[in-house]
């Protein structure tokens, strides 16, 4: 299986309804991303995911004050329309500049751990590496984030069905064969195509 480079992690169901109250509820639902990324920003899976996050709350935070700014106006003829456009084009000047700078370390970020993810792969699969430290040493991170890393590639299909205990990496032998077959990548799609049916 070969896994792309960058790599991006899903928006989960709780990602969406952030980016939605952000919406619907600003400003304090514009809260809810940096309370998201200050809480799992240590996770290396996170950390695109959390700063793209931030970018499509800016953007719908942008859409919310643009809302707001014109239910201030009590009528809205050609005079209002210029200084609301004059307004709308003076803030998105500042407002996407970092919302651009967003979403561009968010793309290195999931390029770096989509990189990552293939180092594990080779560790694991080409070299058999089973030892968390030796795949640490490889990987140049520390021994949780492997441990966390390996977990989400086993949760994601990303290697062959095992885990990871006491500092240890366990695969399941038929399910490496089934892996290196391509036969496991298959399955797996399957699974998952029949989990997003439901």
């Amino acid at each position: 299986m070969e896994i792309p480079v960058p790599y991006k992690v899903r928006f989960s169901t709780f990602d969406t309804w952030i980016i939605i109250l952000t919406l619907l509820v600003f400003p304090v639902g514009g809260l809810l991303p940096f309370i998201r990324l200050a809480s799992t920003h240590h996770h290396n899976k996170a950390k695109g995911r959390n700063l793209r996050l931030l970018g499509w709350a800016m953007v719908f935070s942008y859409i919310s004050i643009m809302i707001i700014l014109y239910l201030t106006y009590d009528t809205f003829g050609e005079e209002e329309q210029i200084d609301y456009l004059t307004s709308g084009i003076v803030l998105a000047i500042y407002w996407f500049l970092p919302t651009l700078i967003f979403f561009l370390v968010g793309y290195r970020l999931d390029k770096k751990f989509g990189s990552l993810l293939q180092v594990y792969q080779e560790a694991v699969v080409s070299m058999r590496l089973t030892s968390v430290e030796q795949i640490r040493s490889l990987s140049q991170t520390s021994p949780a984030d492997v441990t966390r890393d390996l977990t989400f590639m086993f949760e994601e299909g990303l290697l062959p069905e095992g885990r990871v205990i006491n500092g240890t990496v366990y695969i399941q032998q038929q399910a490496l064969e089934d892996y290196l077959s391509g036969e496991y990548e298959e399955e797996y799609d399957d699974e998952y195509d029949e989990e997003n049916d439901e």
